[in-house]
């Protein structure tokens, strides 16, 4: 029977391990995790380890994402491929070599499309009405490995990356099942990626969360549930104060309760919420806390006060738009 190598470190790789664990094909000789979970970004990390030792699998624990993996660390295990899930770390190619039947890895997006960094943050900002998981050999590049099988899923307008996440998880758990039988096979059949085709997408980082009053209803609804729970959030700031929202409510088409008020003026609060300007139209927001993660009081909002905007540069940035500015600052670029 072949032996599977598991590597992985966030919510999305459970599903996987659970069906390589589940299958009479292959025996999960190992796994490679991280020491400390949190170490992963985005707050999305789960502990494999409690996993493994349920099934009795010999875990190897790297002390955090900047521990090289190295060839000493997965040759004992013996396994004769591997699967990667959620490992924010390029495989080196030496250790690629090691696994005969090939190391498969997973990426959320339709690829050659997005490749790189927050594919499903980033498709939800850009209001994508479905994305996919993308199953791979993985190469030594960024996403630029043989594609194995590519399944799709449609985002709903009340997704967030977290509903989102479950459903690419449930999808890569499939693809391993259904392609397992060809690679131990030798016969499976892969899609060579065109460098050149594509596009890449840069690392989302919490400072980007800042809103832009100036975007539509529609845009800055996207923008907060790409970046809600379990990430850092959407932020504002109010008389000074920093305000991250979590959620708010689908915009309907003519929600214009402000009239020509500036973006970002209050023009509604109450238990529900609180309504404020955008650039066409109004948004409610539903759920919002100060900096120290008290609960901010709707009622207790000024109608008339204004969320201060980002500088042009900022907002533009957070948008993966030019480089990081040297100053975040609200207020004129």
């Amino acid at each position: 029977m072949a032996k599977v190598l598991f590597i992985g470190a966030v919510h999305e790789a459970l599903p996987a391990f659970e069906a390589l664990c589940a299958s009479h094909d292959v025996e999960v000789s190992g796994v490679v995790t991280l020491k400390n979970a949190m170490a992963v970004s985005g707050g999305c990390s789960v502990d494999i380890s409690t996993a493994a030792e349920r099934h009795g699998i010999t875990t190897h624990i790297l002390s955090d994402l900047n521990t090289p993996l190295l060839v000493e660390d997965i040759v004992p295990f013996g396994a004769d491929m591997a699967f990667v899930v959620g490992w924010n770390r390029l495989i080196p190619q030496p250790v690629l070599d090691v696994f005969p039947l090939g190391v498969y890895g997973f990426h959320a997006s339709a690829l050659p499309r997005d490749r790189g960094r927050a594919p499903v943050n980033w498709a939800i900002i850009k209001g994508y009405t479905r994305t996919a998981n993308t199953m791979m050999r993985l190469s030594a590049g960024v996403d630029l490995g043989d594609v194995v099988d590519q399944r799709f899923t449609p985002i709903f307008y009340d997704d967030t990356c977290a509903t989102v996440y479950s459903r690419i998880a449930d999808l890569g758990a499939q693809m391993i099942i259904s392609n397992l039988p060809a690679i131990l096979a030798g016969r499976l059949s892969t899609t060579r990626q065109d460098p050149s085709e594509g596009n890449n997408l840069p690392k989302r980082t919490p400072d980007m969360g800042v809103v832009d009053w100036t975007m539509a209803p529609t845009e800055i609804h996207n923008w907060v549930r790409a970046q809600t729970s379990p990430y850092p959030g959407a932020f504002s700031e109010l008389n000074g104060r920093r305000v991250s929202i979590w959620s708010t409510s689908p915009p309907s088409v003519n929600a214009n309760l402000g009239g020509d008020l500036r973006p970002g003026t209050i023009v509604q609060a109450d238990a529900g919420g609180v309504v404020v300007q955008a650039e066409l139209g109004t948004i409610r927001l539903t759920s919002l806390t100060w900096a120290d993660g008290s609960p901010v009081d709707h009622e207790q909002l000024d109608v008339g006060n204004a969320f201060s905007q980002p500088a042009g540069d900022w907002a533009s940035w957070a948008k993966g738009l030019g480089a990081r500015p040297e100053r975040l600052v609200f207020g004129a670029a």
